[in-house]
């Protein structure tokens, strides 16, 4: 079990529950925001922005499996809160945090 806690990396984990699961269904769910709102302040300000502090955040690792975390969260919580049409920014999603990724490893070597 020591083993298991020190290969997870529970920041990324609790904060992609907190910004895939529990946001998208605030903001889903909270009748004062509307669908447009929606769109561009979470889906495309806080959760783009989220995906490039984890692109950046596994550049020294040398497992980048968190930036799987995240997308799947996203899609957990888009399934059972969000319209269907928003499935489609997990894909959206798990690109910019690997380009953020990607590209902060090329500046590393």
């Amino acid at each position: 079990m020591k083993v298991l806690q020190k290969k997870i990396d529970w920041q990324v984990v609790i904060s992609s529950v907190v910004f895939g699961i529990i946001l998208t269904a605030g903001f889903a769910k909270l009748s004062f925001i509307s669908r447009v709102t929606m769109m561009w302040l979470d889906l495309i300000v806080i959760n783009g922005g989220y995906c490039l502090w984890i692109g950046h955040h596994y550049v020294q690792h040398s497992r980048p499996w968190g930036l799987l975390c995240f997308p799947i969260m996203y899609l957990i919580g888009s399934y059972f809160f969000a319209p269907h049409y928003m499935w489609y920014f997990v894909i959206i999603y798990l690109g910019v945090s690997y380009l953020a990724w990607s590209m902060g490893r090329s500046d590393n070597k």
